[in-house]
């Protein structure tokens, strides 16, 4: 049985309706999400050189979605372009020479597409350690911890954990002096490098030497209060000693009565040294945010945050590195460091930059 013509020509037009309906709404939906050219300036962190012939990892994380991206790209100049839609995105820089076993430099950024059209990025040199974990009976240990503290920090994500081989691998290290620790249960190893940039040390921890324990950890506090209040204690003894010395060696009152306007002179400091003091105004309440982050953060990061604080919660970065002293480069990646962590924002134009504490940071 044969399917009408007019039933036919009627399916194809609504076919042919349909197909156009997609196509305008994909045209609607890629036009509404913005793509932006990026450029970016590659230097070294310590001495501001240009970083040219590496090849360049750069991990994009769109921090509302969490998908994640790597883009690899050898350069021979220190001109880095990528393009990204609108969004919010924390972007890891490694660099890495063809000439080293290791990676050479590293940092980590947070920014915003619309907002950034050409940045100088500062890469921090970092060399590379790998490693394995055993016990006392050289048996390889899985699930061991691995903490790295150095003289530098440059907030690289590390794993944190040996693999079910034994065996740990930490692409970006600091360059200079480190301590590696691996623990495991109750027993521990650790070991005191010495990195430079580009180099990959091999180590082995071996986990022999038990940890202290939480009661051992106390005795060593109460001895240390009680020696305290003795130190306190035979200071305040040796203070009140004085005093009863010197009462009992004053000069005679018999020498002041010649003269009494000392003795007037002497009764108005007494009057104004007894006189009760005026009360200090209280201290503007902070919010309870910033009372439990300041704490957590570095010399120099609480150092910038409290200027600002201080300053009606903003100040463009000039001013912040006058203020407090703050070397230039050291200043950038602390700023890096506050920014990741929500606590500042930075507002960008042609000739300066202009930091912010967060609506988050200060509860508004």
């Amino acid at each position: 049985m044969s399917t009408s013509p007019s039933l036919s020509g009627k399916s194809n037009i609504f076919f042919l309706l349909s197909l156009m309906g997609f196509l305008l709404l994909g045209a609607v939906l890629t036009d509404a999400q913005q793509i932006n050219q990026l450029t970016f300036v590659l230097k070294e962190a310590e001495t501001e050189t240009n970083i040219t012939n590496v090849t360049l990892h750069i991990k994009e994380k769109n921090l509302a979605t969490n998908k994640e991206l790597t883009i690899t790209e050898y350069l021979t100049t220190n001109i880095m372009e990528i393009y990204l839609p609108d969004g919010e995105y924390e972007l890891i820089f490694i660099a890495d020479e063809a000439e080293t076993g290791g990676k050479d430099y590293y940092i980590k950024k947070t920014i915003t597409s619309s907002a950034t059209e050409k940045e100088t990025i500062f890469l921090f040199p970092v060399a590379s350690v790998q490693g394995i974990v055993v016990d006392r009976l050289d048996n390889l240990l899985k699930d061991a911890e691995i903490k790295l503290v150095c003289d530098k920090e440059i907030d690289a994500s590390e794993p944190a954990f040996t693999d079910k081989y034994g065996t740990f691998a930490l692409q970006t290290v600091p360059t200079g002096n480190c301590i590696i620790t691996a623990s495991l249960n109750e027993y521990f190893d650790r070991q005191q490098l010495a990195f430079n940039q580009g180099d990959v040390e091999r180590i082995q921890l071996k986990l022999e030497e038990k940890a202290p324990t939480d009661s051992s950890e106390f005795a060593f506090l109460f001895f240390g209060i009680v020696i305290t209040m003795a130190v306190i204690g035979g200071v305040i003894y040796w203070f009140h000693s004085r005093q009863e010395e010197e009462h009992v060696f004053h000069i005679p009152p018999q020498i002041y009565l010649p003269y009494p306007h000392i003795l007037r002179k002497k009764r108005k400091r007494q009057r104004k040294a007894t006189a009760p003091q005026q009360a200090q105004p209280a201290q503007q309440k902070l919010p309870s945010r910033v009372q439990h982050i300041l704490p957590t953060l570095r010399e120099r990061e609480q150092l910038v945050v409290q200027f600002l604080m201080g300053n009606n919660h903003e100040a463009t970065q000039a001013k912040i590195r006058h203020a407090t002293k703050i070397p230039k480069t050291s200043l950038v990646r602390i700023l890096d460091a506050l920014q990741a962590k929500k606590i500042i924002a930075v507002e960008s134009t042609e000739t300066i930059k202009t930091i912010k504490l967060t609506e988050w940071f200060l509860e508004k």
